[in-house]
């Protein structure tokens, strides 16, 4: 044989070329929703607060607020333009901010009062239940927030469309390379006489 349209009369030839449209069509679908349904979601990096005073609310410093977030890296050490934001969208006034100071400030005084008068256990050996061993650390902070790291989901169907096209093309490219290998073994060339 050496053309397509001599082929096109064998009825084996007509049978192989519908089970491989079916095949592509199969492949190409199911490749591209699972890589859509892959890729629809991201998470990206956030950072949870939660207001002890002022408005009590729960927000994500940068998806809800739009807070940047660049330098956060420890609830410990938030920058201070950061920290005054999220004063600000706690509602929390100058006057509840300095109460809120004094308030853990005086517990912090109470509690390490009561740790100096703490007996000492198993011969000053103490075990790690034992309130005396937290002598060391702040009860309260003067943050009038808590804050944590968390991931957010966000919506990425743009991101997941340009999956889904680089899928199919890849998968059209399989296919035609297999398409080509056949003409070259059935016909003898990779582009044969139509």
């Amino acid at each position: 044989m050496a053309s397509i349209s001599e082929l096109n009369s064998r009825w084996w030839y007509r049978f192989f070329k519908m089970v491989f449209c079916v095949a592509f069509i199969i492949t190409a679908t199911s490749s591209a929703a699972l890589v859509y349904r892959a890729n629809r979601v991201k998470f990206v990096q956030d950072v949870k607060v939660n207001c002890i005073i002022g408005n009590q609310s729960t927000f994500y410093v940068w998806h809800d607020k739009g807070i940047p977030i660049d330098s956060y890296n420890d609830y410990r050490k938030v920058p201070d333009v950061m920290n005054a934001q999220i004063i600000q969208a706690c509602g929390i006034s100058q006057a509840e901010l300095e109460g809120y100071i004094q308030k853990v400030a005086k517990e912090n005084v109470q509690f390490h009062a009561g740790c100096a008068t703490a007996p000492p256990v198993n011969g000053g050996l103490q075990p790690l239940h034992d309130a005396s061993v937290l002598c060391d650390f702040q009860l309260g902070s003067d943050i009038p927030y808590t804050i944590g790291s968390t991931q957010v989901r966000e919506n990425n169907t743009l991101g997941a469309v340009e999956y889904v096209i680089v899928d199919v093309v890849t998968v059209a490219f399989i296919f035609e390379v297999i398409r080509r290998i056949f003409f070259y073994v059935a016909l003898g060339a990779f582009r044969p006489k139509i």
